[in-house]
């Protein structure tokens, strides 16, 4: 899994960058390895975008990234973006409404969520589990829970919801708050700009 959160140089330019964006991910669908991506167009934040991506191994994507095609992307990208990367991996997952990586229209709020907190994995794991049992039906789309590979303390929640007022209710649930707690936590939510899965990996789910 590895998160990228892109800021627009210029706002102005966002036309631009999500249609280089689009070409970018053709390209990467055909990678071996690539399973599936969303990309989520801040409504909080003009200029920000946060990309989820989900591979098969980190070896599959950092065999990908230095290829030369990804390298002529990236610096087309640079031109109009500054990039954070938060490479990841996938904890738990959940996919009561929608699969991971497809247009779910009935559920439009795409949010991510990064937290650093002290406990152990297990724990944070077992609260997250928490946190799904308690979501109201029809509420969820799919949920992913990573955590950082550069820092074991970080983690990342990327989810699909039916609409902002759910989220806002799982917000102030008990169980996301123990999920959370004791955790400085920020917040990206808005609509999807793009999503996708591999070749395979959609024939895998028909």
């Amino acid at each position: 899994m590895a998160l990228n959160t892109f800021t627009l140089k210029n706002t102005e330019e966002a036309d631009v960058f999500e249609r280089r964006f689009t070409e970018h991910v053709v390209f990467m669908r055909d990678q071996e390895g690539f399973a599936a991506h969303q990309m989520t167009r801040s409504a909080e934040q003009s200029g920000v975008y946060v990309n989820a991506g989900w591979w098969r191994s980190p070896d599959d994507f950092g065999k990908v990234a230095r290829s030369a095609e990804f390298q002529q992307h990236a610096q087309s990208f640079h031109r109009i973006v500054d990039v954070d990367v938060l490479p990841a991996r996938v904890l738990a997952a959940d996919e009561p409404g929608a699969v991971v990586g497809t247009d779910a229209a009935e559920f439009p709020l795409v949010t991510v969520a990064r937290f650093t907190v002290a406990a152990p994995q297990q724990k944070v794991a077992e609260a997250y589990a928490a946190h799904l049992a308690d979501v109201p039906g029809g509420a969820l789309g799919w949920s992913v829970l990573g955590v950082a590979l550069p820092d074991p303390t970080q983690y990342v929640v990327v989810a699909r919801w039916a609409s902002a007022e759910a989220w806002a209710q799982v917000r102030r649930s008990v169980a996301w708050q123990e999920l959370t707690a004791h955790a400085d936590v920020s917040y990206v939510s808005g609509a999807s700009a793009a999503t996708g899965r591999s070749a395979l990996a959609a024939a895998e789910s028909a």
